[in-house]
């Protein structure tokens, strides 16, 4: 019974990272600005926090605000609360610059959950177009295939 419900929770789980559901995300880090905790090419889980549950040490993952499509995963170095704004300091383990913003205490952004080393190049490999374009090829083919022996039988 214990092992059912331990597949049952993993499953539940990766179905919430896969289609985003409960603030559950999967990332992959494309980058070395983490190293050596986070490095190029692993998937990272993280999970929609508010932003006043930061805290100093959290990896965090936010939206850069020189890029309003690209994020960014670091480390928090300081956290200030103030009426109306959580004041964040940020930077990559690796990096010797820091990043300062601010976001209004009913924000949210990502804290790291899970990392999955390497597992990123995998993501990003069945993520291309070609290899996704051959996938659905495949399912199809293995689902006319399937058509066909019951019309057969």
């Amino acid at each position: 019974m214990g092992v059912r419900l331990l597949g049952a929770a993993v499953a539940v789980l990766a179905v919430a990272v896969l289609t985003g559901a409960g603030g559950w995300r999967l990332l992959v880090v494309r980058s070395g600005s983490m190293a050596p905790a986070i490095q190029t090419g692993d998937a990272i889980v993280v999970r929609s926090i508010a932003a006043r549950g930061i805290a100093v040490g959290d990896v965090v993952t936010f939206r850069d605000r020189d890029a309003d499509d690209r994020l960014v995963t670091h480390r928090v170095r300081a956290v200030a609360r103030r009426p109306g704004a959580v004041d964040v300091v940020t930077r990559g383990d690796a990096n010797t610059g820091s990043e300062e913003w601010s976001l209004p205490p009913h924000g949210s952004l990502g804290r790291l959950v899970l990392r999955l080393p390497r597992a990123g190049y995998a993501i990003a490999l069945l993520a291309s177009g070609p290899v996704r374009a051959a996938l659905v090829l495949a399912a199809a083919a293995l689902l006319a295939r399937a058509a066909l022996q019951r019309v057969w039988r």
